[in-house]
C-alpha cells in the first residue's frame, strides 16, 4: 500500500499555421499545459515474485490548459521463465 503521484508540464509553446489561433496562444502564455495527480496505490506479490497485482487511482488537481480527471490503473504482471 502506499501513495503515488505524477506531475506534467508542457515545456515548449503550442504552435498554429493560423494567424489569429497563434495571437490567442500567444496571448495566454503559449497556452503550456500543466497538471498534478496524486493517489493510492495497491500492489499484491504472490508465490514469492511469481506474479504481482497492482492498482492505482490518481485524482489529478492544479491543472491549466487542460482537462482535470481522475485515472485508473490495473496491471497484472507474470516473469517469463528462461
Amino acid at each position: 500500500l502506499g501513495l503515488q503521484g505524477y506531475v506534467v508540464r508542457q515545456i515548449s509553446d503550442d504552435s498554429s499555421d493560423d494567424a489569429a489561433t497563434q495571437a490567442t496562444i500567444n496571448a495566454t502564455d503559449g497556452s503550456r499545459m500543466r497538471t498534478h495527480a496524486l493517489g493510492p496505490a495497491l500492489a499484491w506479490i504472490m508465490n514469492g515474485g511469481e506474479m504481482m497485482i497492482e492498482g492505482k487511482l490518481l485524482r489529478e488537481f492544479s491543472s491549466r490548459n487542460r482537462t482535470e480527471g481522475t485515472a485508473y490503473w490495473l496491471t497484472i504482471s507474470k516473469p517469463f521463465g528462461l
